[in-house]
């Protein structure tokens, strides 16, 4: 897996994976919906620590920043 989240989008990622976990756990999101949320807890939390996320390699994507090469005279 070739990394291609940014450090921002990393880091939106696992906050959301926190509050997703958050609403379910506390209570606030039950039932059906609650199990949705907290698959893409499952998946937010996946995505920000690994720095990858599958679809944007699908569609060829990626919000990461190039390492620019620097010549030496």
């Amino acid at each position: 897996m070739k990394k291609n989240l940014g450090k921002a989008h990393t880091i939106l990622r696992l906050f959301l994976a926190g509050l997703c976990a958050y609403l379910y756990f506390d209570g606030i999101i039950t039932g059906t919906w609650g199990v949705v949320v907290l698959l893409l807890a499952g998946l937010y939390l996946f995505t920000g620590l690994t720095s990858y996320a599958p679809l944007y390699d699908i569609f060829n994507m990626s919000t990461r920043r190039s390492k620019k090469k620097v010549d030496k005279p």
